[in-house]
């Protein structure tokens, strides 16, 4: 796949979706100017749109297309993973994530991904935050119906039985809109710098236990002064600079 189709392909998909909205709109102005090579542009647009408060997995898609066309591959990758923060499982973003990863110096090992988690997440990722918690506030006023209807009649337990049942789906969907909107509280960070040494301890002269480079991904640990400790994917742990990160 060409970087011309790579980029289009992503962006003319998302304006789309996104419709007559104000972020739809931004969004299509970034496919116009992106299809007349003004990629810079393109990307100023759309990191304006992300200052204004707007996050959707669309955004950090797009973000990261664009990150990826002007050499910017750790902020590419910072990107496409908070898409799959907010969509796990994304086709689209998993698939230019791995794109992103090809170029990544020293083939750092995947970070493990647990079923039961990736499952809750694709569910959370159907709806926005707002639009679950007003379905489960639905799905309770129809509980509320189901019990009242049911009230005296014969074999009232199903009724009452049913409006149980409801009531658990709003609280699944309240479950879901909370897990929305802490979707990007993450504990992972992308290495950002071309290399960066990871200290024994929080010093400079403490001695080395690995180098990452631009790219990789870590979890965040602990914080001393102007330290962080995190561990790496193959489970070693050390010191490094904050200013080389940048969190999820």
């Amino acid at each position: 796949m060409s970087r011309w189709s790579f980029l289009v392909a992503g962006l003319f998909t998302s304006a789309m979706a996104f419709g007559a909205s104000p972020p739809g709109a931004v969004m299509r102005q970034a496919v116009q100017v992106y299809q007349q090579a003004e990629y810079a542009r393109a990307l100023t647009l759309l990191e304006e749109l992300e200052d204004s408060g707007y996050v959707s997995a669309a955004l950090f898609y797009n973000l990261g297309n664009c990150y990826y066309q002007t050499d910017q591959r750790g902020k590419a990758i910072v990107n496409y993973e908070r898409g799959l923060l907010l969509q796990p499982g994304n086709k689209k973003i998993l698939h230019n994530l791995k794109l992103a990863r090809k170029g990544v110096v020293g083939d750092p090992l995947p970070w493990p991904e647990f079923s039961l988690a990736q499952l809750w997440g694709s569910l959370r990722g159907w709806l926005s935050a707002n639009t679950w918690a007003l379905l489960g506030l639905v799905v309770c006023w129809a509980a509320l119906a189901v019990w009242w209807v049911g009230r005296g009649r014969e074999k009232d337990w199903i009724w009452n039985f049913g409006a149980l049942g409801l009531l658990f789906v709003a609280l699944c969907s309240w479950l879901l809109a909370y897990s929305a909107t802490r979707a990007l509280s993450s504990n992972f960070s992308i290495v950002q710098a071309k290399e960066i040494p990871v200290q024994v301890g929080p010093d400079v002269q403490s001695g080395r236990v690995s180098i990452i480079y631009e790219g990789w991904k870590v979890k965040r640990l602990d914080q001393i002064g102007g330290w962080i400790k995190v561990e790496l994917p193959d489970g070693q742990e050390g010191w490094v600079q904050p200013e080389n990160l940048e969190d999820l």
